[in-house]
């Protein structure tokens, strides 16, 4: 599974690398998603479903009949390196249900907002939507700069 993700994201990132891996292994790679700007992140779900983020704020599930779904539009600063950024599955996903994710939010009121960056867990309706009444800051008070954000969450 892992080299799977590994061939996902390179897919997305470097199609001339993914050609050549083609090439020189006769593995046959396949896009399983299009029409996605911007990837982020990426993780699957203990069912096997394609969970990802973009930049641009948009939170996607790749559900089994191959469709995509916004299962949230977050509200993100996506000047320079910033938006939603970072992606994880809590390990107890099947009874919990939550995901955590890393995201730059934009400031409403014009200016500068030092408690823009932030860490969230919300909870995925069965719908493929997040719960957004569910949403609980886990981090804040990041200070971030206009670019170099990191945003990588593992547990």
């Amino acid at each position: 599974m892992r080299f799977f993700v590994l061939a996902v994201v390179m897919v997305f990132s470097r199609p001339a690398l993914a050609d050549s891996i083609d090439a020189a292994t006769g593995l046959q790679l396949t896009n399983i998603v299009t029409g996605v700007n911007g990837v982020t992140d990426l993780r699957f779900l203990p069912d096997g479903r394609l969970i990802f983020t973009e930049k641009s704020g948009a939170a996607k599930v790749r559900q089994d009949d191959g469709t995509l779904k916004v299962m949230r539009q977050f509200p993100v600063d996506t000047q320079s390196e910033k938006g939603l950024l970072g992606l994880e599955v809590d390990p107890q996903f099947t009874t919990t249900r939550r995901l955590f994710f890393y995201y730059s939010r934009t400031n409403a009121n014009g200016g500068t907002d030092l408690n823009r960056h932030r860490v969230v867990s919300m909870a995925l309706n069965t719908d493929d939507t997040l719960d957004e009444a569910s949403e609980h800051v886990l981090v804040e008070n990041l200070r971030g700069p206009a670019n170099h954000d990191g945003g990588a969450l593992a547990i």
